[in-house]
Order: C-alpha cells, then structure tokens, then sequence
C-alpha cells in the first residue's frame, strides 16, 4: 500500500508528503495583485478582444476607470495594442497549424456530407497557406505589353536605299 503515497493516494498510517497546504493552495488559486495600470491594462485588453472601435472601448474603459484621464485611457489602448501584436507575432505558426487543422476537419465532414463546394473552398484555403496557388496567381496577372522601335537602318544594296526596320517585342511579365 506505501506504492501509492507518491500518486497522491491517503494511505492510513503514513504522512502525506507531497500534498500542498492550505495556505499554499490559496496562494495557487489566487491571482497575485494587480497594479491599477496593469488592471486598466488587462480591462482594455479584454474589452479588445470583445470587438468594438476604438471609442467604444476607451468608454468602457473610463467607465470602468472614472479617475482615468482620456489621454491615459488612449495610452492605455495603444498599450494593449502593442500587447496584441506582440502575441499575435509570437503565437503566429501555432495558429496557423490549428487553422490547417481546422480545415482539413472542415473538409473531411464537407465530403462525407456531401457539400463539395465547401470542401472545394476549404482546400483552396489549405492550398493558399502552404503557397500552392502562386502560380496560379502569377498566370492570372495580366502580361507586360513591351515595345521597342529600333533606329532606322539605311542599307544600300544595290544603290537602293531599305525601309528603317520595326521590331515589336511582347513578353509576358516576370
């Protein structure tokens, strides 16, 4: 029975080692203290997340604050901004793994359902991410249209004098 002491099991008889105390478990679950800039952070950053303009969150986030200047509460968007970005940098590959992830569930339930265009659109999607269509987009952009006109070359054959040749070039675009 002392096996299962170390999985967290109350075995009669034996003390317990690796259980957290009360007090310990209280310092787990409760978030630590905020400053009042971070709190106004974090509000601004949630209301963000919500949706809304930038007006409609700046008064949610007086609201919130009332002994918040605009200029601060301005700063404080910009703040939260930067944060986003900041994430949305960091966490950009894992999203577009689950992104994939998502599309080739989407495109597995649109076949068995029977909905091929949805699952025409979602491999286009697939496709798009991992560069697939990029030729396809280079055939679809229209050509470059080049003219050149060669200066007038006078030849004498025969004491007769030739017309100055023109040359037309069309290439397509690179």
């Amino acid at each position: 029975m002392s096996d299962l002491a170390g999985w967290g099991v109350a075995v009669p008889g034996e003390t317990p080692t690796n259980l957290l105390s009360v007090k310990e478990l209280q310092e787990e679950i409760t978030p630590p203290l905020l400053s009042e800039e971070d709190e106004q952070l974090h509000f601004c950053y949630q209301q963000m997340c919500h949706g809304g303009t930038r007006k409609s969150v700046i008064y949610n986030l007086r609201e919130a604050f009332p002994s918040l200047s605009i200029s601060k509460a301005n700063q404080t968007y910009s703040n939260a901004i930067v944060l986003i970005r900041k994430e949305q940098t960091e966490q950009r590959s894992e999203l577009i793994n689950q992104l994939q992830a998502i599309r080739l569930v989407i495109i597995q339930k649109a076949i068995k359902r029977g909905q091929l265009m949805t699952a025409v659109t979602a491999c286009k999607d697939l496709g798009a991410v991992i560069g697939e269509t990029l030729p396809e987009q280079l055939a679809v952009a229209a050509p470059e249209l080049k003219i050149s006109i060669e200066a007038a070359a006078v030849a004498k054959v025969d004491n007769t004098p030739k017309q100055s040749e023109t040359t037309i070039d069309i290439t397509p675009a690179d």
